[in-house]
């Protein structure tokens, strides 16, 4: 649990942000990654994410039925190679196993 004090603190520091006090763009110590906006060659705005030095995409959800849907989806980007296609994955990702018994 985080001490009153701890959330006093961590309240000035976000008001700091906000209010720009920072000392320059890139002197944020404490951030862990950052987000950009982009848009693809095809007019598809999408959001492009570091985080904890990892590359991300995101993508509006144009199939969002309620607001309990998310409004974006997270994809971890997979660079191309040379030749354009895609480069293999991360490997210390856990494979996708498959739940399903068949009996």
């Amino acid at each position: 649990m985080v001490s009153q004090a701890s959330q006093a603190e961590q309240l000035k520091q976000l008001k700091q942000c906000r209010a720009g006090h920072m000392k320059g763009e890139n002197d944020m110590d404490d951030s862990v990654g950052a987000i950009w906006e982009k848009e693809s060659k095809k007019g598809q705005e999408y959001l492009s994410l570091v985080i904890n030095e990892v590359n991300y995409v995101a993508f509006k959800n144009d199939f969002r039925k309620s607001d309990r849907s998310p409004a974006w989806r997270i994809f971890e980007s997979v660079p191309e190679k040379a030749d354009g296609k895609s480069a293999p994955g991360r490997t210390d990702k856990p494979s996708r196993v498959d739940n399903d018994i068949p009996f």
